[in-house]
């Protein structure tokens, strides 16, 4: 076996290991957004901007991630280097988009907070009780 083998074996491996830990991250914000949204259902807290905004970038990062993640997978399986390419241009967009949001919350941080504590403290209080 060449080195070249064993380096591409390697970076192979290193690439799904990555994606795969990418996906467990994206599912997570993404249960998590779709957990805000039906506790905020159900509660009755839907009226807030705020809050709509915040749970549904969530929910669409996730959604995001996920695709980029198996385009990810189906790129490195194939050894395609245009997909590999969209996948990196992908990265860059959430990456960007994140900030974006990031910027957004911390110029709003006393709305979102408490809109978001509001919302997460009755909805625990509301299952709690049930």
């Amino acid at each position: 076996m060449s080195y070249q083998d064993q380096e591409t074996k390697y970076t192979k491996c290193s690439l799904y290991s990555f994606n795969f830990l990418f996906f467990f991250a994206a599912v997570t914000v993404f249960s998590l957004g779709i957990w805000l949204i039906f506790a905020m259902k159900k509660v009755g807290l839907i009226d807030e901007f705020h809050v709509y905004f915040v749970v549904y970038c969530l929910f669409a990062i996730g959604i995001c991630i996920i695709a980029s993640c198996v385009l990810s997978c189906c790129g490195t399986w194939k050894e395609d280097k245009i997909i590999l390419y969209v996948f990196i241009v992908i990265m860059w967009i959430i990456l960007v988009l994140e900030l974006m949001l990031a910027i957004w919350i911390f110029y709003n941080i006393d709305q979102v907070s408490l809109s978001l504590s509001l919302s997460l403290s009755l909805s625990l209080s509301f299952s709690l009780s049930l």
